[in-house]
């Protein structure tokens, strides 16, 4: 993806404001669901893949299915 939206090879500017954003969504989905995950929603995998402790693992839950 990062790749594709800058192709000449500027993605280590993009990577890290894209890893914020997605750190930040998983920050709000705890605070708006609380105790009261759902299974399967962006939400639910967003926080899975930061609380896995293999990168491998995390890449996983983050890939398209």
């Amino acid at each position: 993806m990062l790749g594709y939206l800058v192709p000449d090879g500027r993605a280590h500017r993009l990577a890290p404001l894209i890893a914020g954003m997605l750190q930040h969504a998983s920050v709000i989905a705890d605070a708006q669901e609380g105790e009261h995950r759902i299974e399967g929603t962006a939400a639910d995998t967003l926080r899975k893949a930061e609380e896995a402790d293999d990168l491998e693992e995390a890449k996983v839950l983050l890939s398209p299915r």
